[in-house]
Protein backbone atom coordinates (compact mmCIF):
# COMPACT_ATOMS: atom_id res chain seq x y z
CA UNK A 1 0.00 0.00 0.00
CA UNK A 2 1.66 3.47 -1.28
CA UNK A 3 1.37 6.54 1.22
CA UNK A 4 1.51 9.61 -0.56
CA UNK A 5 0.21 8.18 -3.81
CA UNK A 6 -2.93 10.65 -4.78
CA UNK A 7 -4.67 10.54 -8.63
CA UNK A 8 -8.42 11.48 -9.30
CA UNK A 9 -10.77 8.35 -9.27
CA UNK A 10 -12.11 7.04 -12.02
CA UNK A 11 -16.14 7.35 -12.88
CA UNK A 12 -16.42 3.44 -12.69
CA UNK A 13 -14.87 4.32 -8.92
CA UNK A 14 -16.87 6.98 -7.63
CA UNK A 15 -20.14 4.70 -8.98
CA UNK A 16 -19.27 2.35 -6.07
CA UNK A 17 -18.46 4.83 -3.39
CA UNK A 18 -20.92 5.85 -0.82
CA UNK A 19 -20.63 9.20 1.02
CA UNK A 20 -20.43 8.95 4.20
CA UNK A 21 -23.34 10.25 7.08
CA UNK A 22 -25.84 10.12 4.62
CA UNK A 23 -29.23 8.74 5.93
CA UNK A 24 -30.50 5.31 4.83
CA UNK A 25 -33.87 5.03 3.46
CA UNK A 26 -34.57 2.88 6.69
CA UNK A 27 -33.19 5.35 8.68
CA UNK A 28 -35.43 8.55 7.39
CA UNK A 29 -38.95 5.94 7.55
CA UNK A 30 -38.38 5.42 11.24
CA UNK A 31 -37.09 8.35 11.98
CA UNK A 32 -40.89 9.56 10.26
CA UNK A 33 -42.64 6.80 12.02
CA UNK A 34 -41.41 7.99 15.31
CA UNK A 35 -42.92 11.50 14.70
CA UNK A 36 -46.04 9.90 13.51
CA UNK A 37 -46.31 7.94 16.25
CA UNK A 38 -45.90 10.50 18.82
CA UNK A 39 -48.45 12.60 17.64
CA UNK A 40 -50.88 9.35 18.14
CA UNK A 41 -49.41 9.23 21.26
CA UNK A 42 -50.28 12.74 22.56
CA UNK A 43 -53.77 12.12 21.53
CA UNK A 44 -54.16 8.95 23.69
CA UNK A 45 -55.22 7.03 19.95
CA UNK A 46 -54.05 3.47 19.15
CA UNK A 47 -51.55 3.23 16.73
CA UNK A 48 -49.76 0.04 14.74
CA UNK A 49 -45.93 0.69 14.44
CA UNK A 50 -45.01 -2.64 14.05
CA UNK A 51 -47.14 -3.41 11.39
CA UNK A 52 -46.06 0.12 9.48
CA UNK A 53 -42.36 -1.53 10.17
CA UNK A 54 -42.92 -5.00 9.14
CA UNK A 55 -44.29 -3.67 5.53
CA UNK A 56 -41.42 -1.40 5.27
CA UNK A 57 -38.90 -4.29 5.79
CA UNK A 58 -40.83 -6.60 3.21
CA UNK A 59 -40.61 -3.96 0.86
CA UNK A 60 -36.75 -3.36 0.91
CA UNK A 61 -36.95 -7.48 0.95
CA UNK A 62 -38.55 -7.40 -2.16
CA UNK A 63 -36.28 -4.37 -3.82
CA UNK A 64 -33.26 -6.12 -2.46
CA UNK A 65 -34.21 -9.10 -4.49
CA UNK A 66 -35.24 -7.24 -7.49
CA UNK A 67 -31.71 -5.55 -7.34
CA UNK A 68 -29.60 -9.10 -7.41
CA UNK A 69 -31.82 -10.27 -9.96
CA UNK A 70 -31.23 -7.16 -12.39
CA UNK A 71 -27.79 -6.71 -11.64
CA UNK A 72 -26.58 -9.41 -9.64
CA UNK A 73 -25.62 -8.17 -6.58
CA UNK A 74 -27.77 -5.68 -3.98
CA UNK A 75 -27.71 -1.98 -4.89
CA UNK A 76 -27.89 0.72 -2.07
CA UNK A 77 -28.30 3.47 -5.35
CA UNK A 78 -30.76 1.17 -6.93
CA UNK A 79 -32.86 0.76 -3.23
CA UNK A 80 -32.41 4.63 -2.74
CA UNK A 81 -34.13 5.34 -6.16
CA UNK A 82 -36.91 3.33 -5.82
CA UNK A 83 -38.06 3.08 -2.31
CA UNK A 84 -41.69 4.45 -1.57
CA UNK A 85 -41.93 5.50 1.89
CA UNK A 86 -45.51 4.22 2.96
CA UNK A 87 -48.36 6.92 4.40
CA UNK A 88 -48.37 6.28 8.12
CA UNK A 89 -51.62 8.05 8.83
CA UNK A 90 -53.10 4.69 7.77
CA UNK A 91 -51.32 2.64 10.42
CA UNK A 92 -53.34 4.60 13.50
CA UNK A 93 -56.73 4.41 11.51
CA UNK A 94 -59.61 3.60 13.92
CA UNK A 95 -60.67 1.07 11.21
CA UNK A 96 -57.59 -0.98 11.32
CA UNK A 97 -57.91 -1.85 15.19
CA UNK A 98 -60.45 -3.50 17.48
CA UNK A 99 -60.98 -3.21 20.95
CA UNK A 100 -60.01 -6.11 23.13
CA UNK A 101 -60.93 -5.54 26.59
CA UNK A 102 -60.72 -2.36 28.65
CA UNK A 103 -59.15 -1.57 32.20
CA UNK A 104 -60.11 0.67 34.88
CA UNK A 105 -56.66 2.39 36.23
CA UNK A 106 -56.81 3.14 40.15
CA UNK A 107 -54.08 4.96 41.75
CA UNK A 108 -53.91 5.06 45.32
CA UNK A 109 -53.58 8.38 47.29
CA UNK A 110 -53.98 9.08 50.77
CA UNK A 111 -56.80 11.88 51.65
CA UNK A 112 -56.83 12.96 55.11
CA UNK A 113 -54.75 9.85 56.26
CA UNK A 114 -57.19 7.32 54.74
CA UNK A 115 -55.30 5.39 51.72
CA UNK A 116 -58.43 4.99 49.16
CA UNK A 117 -57.91 4.06 45.27
CA UNK A 118 -58.65 6.60 42.55
CA UNK A 119 -60.01 6.21 39.31
CA UNK A 120 -57.38 8.01 37.09
CA UNK A 121 -58.31 6.62 33.86
CA UNK A 122 -58.84 3.60 31.47
CA UNK A 123 -56.47 1.32 29.56
CA UNK A 124 -57.94 0.11 26.71
CA UNK A 125 -56.07 -2.86 24.85
CA UNK A 126 -56.31 -2.97 20.87
CA UNK A 127 -55.87 -5.49 18.57
CA UNK A 128 -54.82 -4.97 14.87
CA UNK A 129 -57.08 -6.28 12.52
CA UNK A 130 -54.52 -7.41 9.78
CA UNK A 131 -51.61 -9.08 11.81
CA UNK A 132 -53.06 -9.37 14.92
CA UNK A 133 -50.28 -7.07 16.55
CA UNK A 134 -51.53 -5.63 20.14
CA UNK A 135 -51.30 -2.48 21.43
CA UNK A 136 -52.47 -1.03 24.44
CA UNK A 137 -53.71 2.81 25.62
CA UNK A 138 -53.55 4.50 28.76
CA UNK A 139 -56.92 6.87 28.30
CA UNK A 140 -57.26 9.90 31.38
CA UNK A 141 -60.82 10.04 32.61
CA UNK A 142 -61.80 13.17 30.79
CA UNK A 143 -60.40 11.94 27.28
CA UNK A 144 -62.17 8.58 27.65
CA UNK A 145 -65.68 9.59 28.56
CA UNK A 146 -65.44 12.40 25.31
CA UNK A 147 -64.23 9.76 23.24
CA UNK A 148 -66.64 6.78 24.43
CA UNK A 149 -69.15 8.68 26.64
CA UNK A 150 -69.82 7.97 30.44
CA UNK A 151 -72.56 5.30 29.92
CA UNK A 152 -69.72 3.26 28.73
CA UNK A 153 -67.93 3.17 31.96
CA UNK A 154 -70.37 2.70 34.47
CA UNK A 155 -71.78 -0.29 32.15
CA UNK A 156 -68.31 -1.58 32.50
CA UNK A 157 -67.97 -0.72 35.99
CA UNK A 158 -71.25 -2.39 37.18
CA UNK A 159 -70.34 -5.65 35.65
CA UNK A 160 -67.37 -5.90 37.54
Amino acid sequence: MAVGIERPQTEAEKSDYEALGTVTPKEKFLKELATVEMKHIRKFMPFDSQCAKADFNEQLEQLERESERRTGFISPKFINENVKMPDLEEYGNLTRFEIVKEDIDMEMQNINGLRSSIRTGVTVAYKCIKRGHGCSVSIPNDVYDERFGEKKVKEDTKSD
